[in-house]
């Protein structure tokens, strides 16, 4: 049985400028940090991302250095500037399903969405691991604001 979370944030840049940096190795590992995902070079353009359920297989590791997991990295769907649905597994997760879309808000700024769930292997772990993912996730949301900018909906 699987636990998850959604988070979404108002941006105040375009779609295409988020998903520049968002889909970037760079800004992965920028909103995952002290966690780095060590995303193989040929990998590292975010332009040749295609959907494959097993694009590569990476070492998550915290500062850059110590192991924490093996990431079977996937893609179920992919769309430039508009977000992907990732399906992978690990050592530690049967399943771990990441999916971030964005959507262009009224003049110019973007929805930020992300959606995670996953099932660990061990159970009751994915219960204990929860909190934990929430923290990263909400960190990538502030990094994501201050790099960006709050967007003001209105509403």
């Amino acid at each position: 049985m699987s636990v998850g979370f959604e988070l979404t944030s108002d941006l105040a840049a375009p779609p295409q400028t988020v998903w520049v940096w968002a889909a970037s190795a760079e800004g992965i590992n920028a909103e995952l940090w002290p966690v780095v995902m060590h995303i193989p070079p040929h990998w590292r353009d975010a332009d040749i991302w295609r959907s494959d359920p097993h694009l590569f297989t990476c070492w998550i590791t915290l500062g850059g250095v110590i192991p924490l997991d093996r990431h079977r990295f996937g893609l179920e769907a992919i769309s430039a500037g508009e977000g992907f649905s990732e399906r992978s597994d690990t050592l530690m997760m049967r399943e771990w399903r990441h999916e971030r879309w964005l959507t262009p808000l009224p003049g110019g700024g973007t929805r930020l969405t992300d959606e995670v769930s996953f099932e660990s292997r061990v159970p009751g772990l994915d219960r204990l691991l929860l909190p934990l993912y929430e923290r990263i996730f909400l960190r990538r949301h502030k990094l994501l604001l201050r790099m960006h900018g709050g967007w003001d909906t209105g509403a």
